[in-house]
């Protein structure tokens, strides 16, 4: 059965100088008991989340609208059946207007700032359009990101990510899944095996993968692999590039169209099954080497 909680009011609205883009704010505080899996669809909002000891999920959010009206409209609630709860910012569809001239800035807006702490064996699954997100020590995440940003660290287990226009971070974490990547950066460091799907017009940069590197296609855009404990493969490249360094195993490309492949430092084999009009480029491959001879 879905049950539907409302904050609290914790203080009352006044007007904040300090921020002007916060003409008018109020606080609220929810907590929410025997959450595994906690749900949050954010806009133009700001999220700070932190895994804890505790087993509780403690909210603090700031509300900050241009005007009274606009205020009243923001209310934060939780929907919740069985482990799975929601984190509803209502209402959902807000839209947002800021402008600035000689007398500072205006607009028409309505945006929650979050705080978080939750349990850290937690799993997050968090949808972001144009808002930003600071994550840490959680047991995994699964992440759907549109021009915003999101940084996430100390992620134990698996993490999913779909990224368009965004920018994502990501740092001492488990095995990824990247679902597409599309005019957006996505940075991993110290993360477990990477599985990417899809790069196109985007930038992707690995570094310090223990575990297998694979992509299944990248157009137009760039991949920086380096430090892998583990092969790294690429199907198909077409006008993007690749360069792959410092791996301990092989270095395997299916085809390149248009782009540019620069393989160093490899411990394995480097191989290329089909090429165009692209260009290959190696050093330091202590295995074999095999390319094509266009």
């Amino acid at each position: 059965m879905w049950k539907l909680g409302i904050a609290v009011l914790a203080l009352s609205s006044g007007l904040a100088m300090a921020n002007e883009r916060c003409a008018y704010s109020a606080e609220r505080t929810l907590k929410l008991s025997d959450v595994q899996r906690l749900q949050l669809t954010m806009a133009s909002d700001q999220l700070k989340l932190t895994g804890s000891t505790g087993n509780e999920v403690q909210v603090h959010a700031r509300l900050c609208a241009s005007s009274q009206k606009r205020l009243d409209e923001l209310q934060l609630a939780s929907r919740q059946q069985g482990q799975s709860t929601q984190l509803q910012l209502l209402p959902e569809r807000r839209s947002n207007q800021f402008s600035s001239g000689l007398f500072g800035r205006g607009g028409n807006y309505g945006w929650f700032d979050l705080t978080l702490q939750v349990p850290a064996a937690m799993l997050l699954d968090l949808t972001v359009s144009s808002g930003s997100a600071s994550i840490e020590n959680i047991a995994g995440l699964e992440l759907v990101l549109s021009s915003g940003r999101v940084q996430a660290s100390k992620v134990a287990g698996p993490v999913s990510s779909t990224v368009s226009s965004g920018q994502f971070t990501l740092a001492d974490a488990g095995p990824v899944q990247l679902n597409a990547l599309s005019s957006g950066q996505v940075s991993l460091r110290q993360v477990g095996a990477v599985q990417a799907s899809s790069v196109s017009s985007g930038q992707l940069s690995i570094e310090r993968a223990a575990g297998d590197v694979s992509l299944n296609n990248l157009s137009s855009g760039q991949i920086r692999v380096s430090d892998v404990q583990g092969s790294v493969r690429v199907d198909r490249i077409s006008s993007g590039s690749a360069r792959v360094s410092d791996v301990t195993g092989d270095a395997a490309f299916g085809s390149i169209g248009s782009g540019s492949i620069r393989a160093e430092r490899i411990g394995g084999d480097l191989s290329l099954d089909r090429k165009g009009s692209g260009s290959v480029r190696h050093q330091e491959v202590r295995g074999q080497v095999r390319l094509p001879s266009r």
